[in-house]
């Protein structure tokens, strides 16, 4: 999933909730409400793919809830890593 429309940032949980994505450590969250505004939210569902080598990329990816397996090869090998919430996937 990716960090979805918000409104600026008004409140505590907001301002928890970027804290505790690895991309935004150390920023202020004041300064990336406004750009926050700018995302869309993609909910991917329990075997769907988000991301393959076989399809442009430029987006970048946060994991708001549940998890995502990373594969290197294919989905039939065992997962390379797991991300967990706060962290980051996709073009960086």
């Amino acid at each position: 999933m990716v960090v979805g429309s918000v409104n600026p940032i008004d409140s505590d949980f907001r301002r928890s909730l970027l804290a505790s994505i690895e991309l935004f450590n150390g920023v202020e969250p004041d300064h990336i409400s406004d750009l926050l505004t700018q995302c869309n939210r993609v909910d991917v569902q329990r075997g769907e793919t988000l991301l393959s080598p076989d399809n442009l990329n430029d987006s970048i990816y946060i994991v708001l809830s549940g998890s995502l397996e990373v594969y290197l090869r294919s989905v039939k090998s065992s997962a390379a890593a797991t991300l967990h919430p706060g962290s980051c996937t996709g073009e960086m």
